[in-house]
């Protein structure tokens, strides 16, 4: 199932609160700031640009293409600024999952379980890599040895 991001958290108050009734349906647990940037970008809404403290600090909304709404935030967490935050982007939190539905929880954990496979995939090719190049390292060292010879 394909979504659309809102990049500005304007573009979404733009529609009637009626029409998307968001509540807490669930978390994703033990994501970090950076992996969930990873897979969906800048968050819409971060407190820290609007000089706003308050339960959320930053948030991701997505629209599925079914019409139904997700967000992705925190919730009492103490980030303070935009610098403490980039510091702690690698902790990991549970995030906590709004919809207008309890589907988009497994929603949410396909798109996520996609991005850790993929995290593996560039892990595997990054060992490969590195053990090409240890390789070649060695079959360097016995050319040497054996022009030497």
């Amino acid at each position: 199932m394909t979504f659309t991001k809102f990049v500005d958290i304007d573009n979404f108050l733009e529609y009637p609160k009626d029409d998307i009734n968001i509540s807490r349906k669930g978390y994703l647990f033990d994501a970090s700031y950076n992996d969930i940037f990873f897979v969906l970008g800048e968050p819409t809404y971060k407190a820290a640009q609007k000089n706003e403290y308050d339960k959320v600090s930053v948030e991701w909304i997505i629209r599925w293409e079914d019409g139904l709404f997700t967000t992705i935030y925190d919730y009492k967490l103490e980030w303070k600024d935009a610098l403490c935050r980039k510091k702690n982007a690698t902790d990991l939190y549970d995030w906590h999952i709004g919809g207008s539905d309890y589907c988009v929880v497994s929603r949410v954990y396909t798109i996520f379980d996609r991005m850790e496979e993929m995290r593996q995939g560039i892990q595997q090719a990054i060992q490969e890599i590195s053990e090409f190049y240890k390789n070649k390292d060695a079959i360097e060292e016995v050319k040497k040895k054996l022009q030497l010879a």
